[in-house]
């Protein structure tokens, strides 16, 4: 009997865990002989005569009062996790509340059984290797998809809707580039570098012509005609300093 003494409830939970230990309930163990043998006195009809009666909703309902009161009446303690205000029966025998109790359990699990603490870390450390490993493809794949779509919609606005080169009509998006009229693409570059983390490349550039609403000094040309005017640049540049040089 649980003793009314609040004081000597402590040593009575003490007792049960020590019979406990001594005595394991091994009636409804299929994994053991009597268990075994009861489940198969019960395959062959030897079960309770209350098996199968059916009860009326009324006496469903009776007996949850029933068990309700019964459970009402016995004494509670404070649940032993830190902070939780959640009372439980003083007959459990671990102390913890239903909503703690799986965690105290897991706990004591664990600490018996540090293998398989070893083998949840390793298959902790593969799953979150397979996962940034799938992340990365992931954000590789939306980044390309972004991209393109940048190039497509910065290259159709200085295109007039379609993207192809000024010069001579190429239409192959691949080959296709964003020139600087003013061949002033070098500064452009040099003060992205400085304003941006990611830099003067190319989708720095379709980003910050984008940010600007589409200003003019830009226009879309193929590689190859892009390369023939930077030959021109160049040829120019180098008749100047020669005519500069003889000169003097």
């Amino acid at each position: 009997m649980l003793p009314k003494d609040p004081s000597k409830i402590e040593e009575y939970r003490n007792k049960l865990r020590i019979a406990s230990k001594r005595n394991p309930p091994s009636h409804n163990m299929p994994h053991t002989e009597e268990g075994k043998r009861n489940i198969s006195l019960s395959l062959k009809g030897r079960i309770s005569p209350m098996k199968g009666k059916h009860f009326s909703e009324e006496i469903r309902q009776r007996n949850r009062l029933g068990q309700k009161k019964y459970y009402a009446s016995l004494p509670k303690i404070q649940c032993r996790e830190l902070g939780c205000s959640e009372m439980t029966l003083a007959t459990t025998l671990s102390g913890y509340c239903k909503i703690h109790r799986g965690k105290y359990q897991m706990r004591k699990y664990m600490e018996e059984h540090p293998e398989y603490v070893n083998r949840m870390r390793e298959n902790t450390k593969i799953w979150n290797r397979n996962r940034r490993i799938m992340d990365r493809v992931g954000v590789a794949k939306k980044g390309r998809a972004f991209r393109e779509k940048l190039k497509i919609e910065v290259f159709s606005h200085y295109s007039n809707g379609f993207p192809k080169c000024n010069k001579c009509g190429y239409i192959d998006i691949r080959a296709l580039c964003l020139d600087h009229i003013n061949n002033d693409g070098a500064e452009h570059r040099k003060k992205l570098t400085k304003n941006s983390y990611r830099g003067g490349n190319a989708i720095a550039i379709y980003l910050d012509v984008r940010r600007r609403n589409y200003p003019k000094g830009f226009q879309v040309l193929c590689h190859n005609c892009n390369r023939i005017k930077e030959y021109k640049r160049q040829r120019i540049n180098m008749r100047k300093w020669d005519e500069k040089h003889a000169s003097s």
